[in-house]
């Protein structure tokens, strides 16, 4: 073998550096959260219907806990054109209310 890679045209050495570059952006992120979710949870489905069985006024009262919860963190997904933003493992670690979106949006769709 010539040390070149045929499916891609690089060599044996520009692929070694493509791993290790590869090997670097997957370094572990650690980030610590004090928040109690089963409580938070239990305490929102109480407040917002779900003790009598409303299932319709919780969703709605999801729908607006994220609408306040993108506008407080700047988090738009555009005035005309929607796009869909992701959040990011860094993302949480710079706030705890991107969880807060995560746990509304699922809890919005009901699944």
């Amino acid at each position: 073998s010539s040390g070149i890679n045929a499916e891609y045209g690089i060599t044996v050495e520009e692929e070694l550096k493509i791993e290790e570059i590869k090997l670097e952006e997957e370094k572990e992120l650690v980030c610590e959260f004090n928040l109690h979710l089963l409580q938070v949870i239990r305490e929102y489905q109480n407040l917002h219907g779900l003790k009598h069985d409303d299932y319709q006024r919780y969703r709605q009262y999801c729908t607006r806990r994220l609408q306040r919860l993108y506008k407080g963190l700047k988090f738009l997904h555009g005035a005309k054109k929607f796009s869909n933003k992701k959040i990011t493992p860094e993302m949480y670690c710079k706030d705890s209310r991107y969880l807060m979106i995560t746990l509304m949006r699922e809890s919005e769709k009901g699944e």
